[in-house]
This record gives structure tokens, sequence and C-alpha cells, in this order.
């Protein structure tokens, strides 16, 4: 679910199709559920709009069965589901400054094809979460991630979107 945080005095407009919020879009009133993609909101004081905020919300990972090896990890979606990228947030504990592998799709859990390459650069200084962004979407099942570095089973730092 999503939740914003308000203060008293103003309110909140958002929007989860993409476009720009503005005060004829969905009032936040409380928590709301978004299964994935783009929340994009505003807020409104005094009949002044702030700054668009967004994010971009992963795809829950109940469900998925996820086994790790060294530096791959393979996923196994729930259902198959439109994957436009997928996000990194790097780990207090490391210490590399460049994470960086391949991300390959597969309709079965058997062949596998390459969708791109996908590179995270000065973690070290600037531990924040980094996004990419494939060509265009695919609609995939099972998802496998090379990386130079070890990928636990948890998949905290990772999400598809």
């Amino acid at each position: 679910s999503v939740e914003l945080t308000q203060e008293d005095d103003l309110t909140i407009y958002y929007t989860t199709d993409g476009s720009q919020p503005t005060e004829q879009s969905t009032e936040y009133k409380a928590p709301f559920a978004h299964k994935h993609g783009e929340v994009k909101a505003i807020a409104v004081l005094n009949g002044q709009a702030g700054e668009v905020c967004q994010a971009l919300i992963g795809y829950e990972k109940k469900g998925w069965q996820i086994k790790s090896a060294g530096n791959s990890v393979t996923i196994q979606l729930d259902e198959a589901c439109d994957i436009a990228g997928l996000s990194y947030i790097p780990l207090q504990k490391e210490v590399q400054q460049i994470v960086k592998g391949t991300l390959q799709v597969s309709d079965d859990g058997k062949s596998w094809r390459t969708l791109d390459s996908f590179e995270f650069g000065n973690l070290k200084n600037d531990p924040t979460r980094r996004f990419h962004y494939l060509k265009q979407p695919v609609k995939v099942r099972y998802v496998k991630l090379d990386a130079n570095l070890p990928i636990g089973e948890d998949m905290k730092e990772f999400d598809l979107f």
C-alpha cells in the first residue's frame, strides 16, 4: 500500500496513470493499494500547488520463488508481469563503487534471453535508489539477474517495475 505524509493544512492530490496531478485528481485521504507503477502527487496550500513528487512502486514480491547462487538470482514471478525496468538500493555494507550485470528473461525458466545490461555507479558516495529502464516493457514469468556482486535471496535491494 502507498502512504503519503500530510500536514493538516494542505491537501494532497495524486495520480497512478502517469499523468501530472492537479486539483482535479484524486484527493489523498488514506493509504491506498497500488499493485505497481508510478505514483505522482502534489500538495496544495492556499490554492498554491507545490512541485510534483513521484515514486515508482515495484511489484509485490509475495508469491515469488527466488533462487540465489553466488552472483546470480533467478526469480519465478507468481504470474507473468509486464516488466519495464529494475531499481537497486545499495546496502550499507557495500564497499563497491559499481554494481553491474545483465537482466535475462524466460517464459519457462529454461530458455533464457538477455534483455539488457545494467550498471549503477558511484554507490559508495551516493547510496540512493538507482533505476534501469528497459527500451520497452516485456511480459515475463521468469527473471534472472547476473551481477558482479553476490545477490541475496531476500532481494531487499532489487525491485522490478
